[in-house]
């Protein structure tokens, strides 16, 4: 049985997981510290293949990806990264790496890979180039230089996460010789193309698709220079670093250049480096004016600091509240030497609203909803806190406060006042807004149940993206509810969502592979899309598997069966008979 949409599943989408992390550096000197981390990601195993290649023999030499890769390998091993560095390599070489590091992929929770050099894309297709590519035809590029899609396929083993990092968006050196083939509708473009990983993958560009990368100045490019500097920060969430990087890089090259994230990823958070948990009163040491900190140590130091240390802490947290709040008492200190132990403590939970810019209080508010950067879990404080960037026209925020008001969270449950948050956020052009006003009108939740509405705010969302939209009007037409049924259109619109990264769009896909519903019946294929959505993390996916796969065809549970085999999860027979060999390698596929 495929997932309709449902109540279940929008709790798990429909509020925002981008989160902001307030930071601890490695040095904090005097402080009483533990070095337990704050999530066990510091337990996974990860793994990262990393390639530069600056001496081409056919085409122009780039001075830096040799050395941009040697860096980065050099920081990633120091964050508990299994490296392969790679440098100069041939195409045998360079097919002969990726499929090595496909089978240490298969047993890591995290894999990485990361490429600097010439790239191309022709016709909608990404090529990595080896150093002894000719590339005199365009039809040479696919016996003479490595596809992107193989490189993706090499890390679907990864557990947890998957990314790929290409420094490689520079022209295309090769144009000048190339000779083009009778193919017309082949061309060779700028840049490299947009693409859509599927399940918790990130491709990262250092310039977005249709656009050049620098090589850079110094002796690193713009992007690597950014990814060195950037991925060792503590506590710093993997969107947010990303987000970083991106500013960092438009800075250095006068906004000529902008780094671009394809791909969508769980709510699970992830760090490159874990921050430093405190589990002691922290403690000054008044005879050390070097001592530092960062951001999250404020509350412990603000009453007690003196100036010296207000100004070693301001050196070290550069944006954020307690960034603000330090500034502020720095100014209290002039002049004096101290601070007293009688000055009064601010109270970080009811900041003025208008000394606070709403993304802050967003980024905060998140942290209470999610228990995450230092804060504990408070849904009330989080509520609050959205509710003051809601009221400065914060759109995200206003969404969660109708997500809360919905689901009772923080507040008593208010299906109305979550109606009219969500209605104010869509008119802002917040898609998440608009498709929960879909899953309204779908329900009749608040308001009269309407179809034809619930279909509008769905292909609104849909316009900007919106994943979920995706699947939902996918359902929508499967079921026939508002429209005529038409099971073409449901696999077109979950193929969609699978495509962007939804794991219930993923899930669904497989079940219209399997019925042959809307497209040509494949158990393979309907079973490497449930697969990747059970190794995702989509929980309904697992549940149907284990309890309800008698509703599934035969041919494909068995297809499953070879999956798990292949994947050393399952070692009995793929007959279609789901014992409890079979069970046990699906909650394993789903890291349980």
């Amino acid at each position: 049985m495929h997932k309709i949409v449902s109540k279940y599943y929008l709790l798990q989408k429909q509020s925002y997981n981008l989160s902001k992390t307030f930071l601890l550096p490695l040095f904090l000197i005097g402080l009483m510290l533990s070095s337990t981390t704050m999530q066990a990601n510091a337990s996974q195993k990860r793994v990262a293949l990393i390639m530069g290649i600056s001496n081409y023999t056919h085409a122009t030499q780039l001075p830096n990806p040799v050395q941009d890769a040697t860096k980065l390998a050099s920081v990633l091993s120091n964050l508990g990264f299994d490296v392969t560095l790679r440098t100069n390599l041939g195409i045998n070489d360079m097919r002969s790496e990726v499929r090595n590091f496909a089978n240490k992929a298969d047993t890591a929770e995290v894999a990485l890979v990361y490429f600097a050099g010439h790239g191309i894309e022709m016709s909608g297709k990404n090529y990595l180039i080896p150093n002894d590519a000719e590339l005199r035809r365009d039809r040479d590029l696919e016996h003479e230089a490595l596809t992107l899609n193989l490189v993706s396929n090499a890390l679907e083993g990864a557990k947890r996460l998957r990314i790929i990092m290409l420094d490689a968006c520079r022209n295309n050196p090769f144009s000048a010789q190339m000779k083009l083939s009778g193919n017309r509708t082949r061309s060779v473009s700028r840049g490299l193309a947009a693409v859509e990983p599927v399940g918790d993958s990130l491709i990262v560009y250092a310039s977005k698709h249709g656009t050049v990368a620098e090589d850079g100045e110094g002796s690193n490019s713009p992007f690597a220079e950014a990814l060195v500097k950037t991925l060792p920060t503590p506590g710093l969430e993997i969107s947010l670093m990303f987000r970083r990087v991106r500013d960092q890089v438009m800075k250095a090259t006068n906004r000529r250049q902008q780094p671009f994230v394809y791909g969508s990823i769980s709510g699970k958070e992830f760090y490159f480096k874990q921050s430093i948990k405190i589990e002691n009163k922290v403690v000054i040491n008044n005879n050390n004016p070097q001592i530092t900190s960062a951001c999250s140590i404020w509350p412990q130091i603000a009453t007690t600091a003196t100036k010296a240390q207000v100004k070693a802490f301001l050196s070290e947290c550069h944006e954020g509240i307690f960034y603000r709040l330090a500034k502020a008492r720095l100014k209290e200190l002039k002049g004096s030497a101290v601070a007293t132990l009688t000055t009064p403590k601010v109270d970080l939970s009811t900041p003025k609203k208008s000394h606070e810019p709403a993304e802050d209080l967003y980024l905060r508010a998140k942290n209470y909803q999610n228990g995450t950067g230092g804060f504990k879990k408070d849904m009330k404080k989080a509520l609050s806190i959205y509710m003051q960037a809601a009221n400065q026209g914060h759109a995200k925020s206003m969404t969660d406060v109708g997500w809360m008001n919905e689901n009772g969270f923080g507040t008593p449950r208010n299906y109305h006042v979550a109606l009219e948050w969500y209605q104010k956020a869509a008119d802002k052009g917040e898609s998440m807004a608009m498709n929960n006003l879909g899953w309204m009108y779908t329900n009749g939740t608040a308001v009269e149940k309407n179809y034809t509405k619930a279909i509008h705010y769905y292909k609104k969302a849909i316009a900007l993206g919106e994943p979920l939209s995706m699947t939902n009007l996918g359902w929508m037409y499967e079921t026939g509810k508002g429209v005529a049924t038409n099971y073409y259109e449901a696999f077109k619109y979950y193929k969609q969502a699978a495509d962007a990264g939804d794991l219930q769009g993923l899930h669904n896909t497989g079940w219209m592979y399997a019925a042959g519903r809307g497209t040509k019946q494949n158990y393979k294929k309907g079973a490497e899309a449930v697969f990747k959505a059970i190794r995702s993390g989509n929980k309904f996916s697992k549940d149907q598997m284990i309890g309800n796969h008698t509703v599934w065809p035969i041919g494909f549970r068995k297809e499953l069966q070879k999956i798990l085999k292949n994947y050393g999860y399952y070692n009995g027979a793929a007959d279609g008979t789901y014992g409890p060999g079979t069970v046990k390698a699906v909650r394993k596929a789903a890291g349980e």
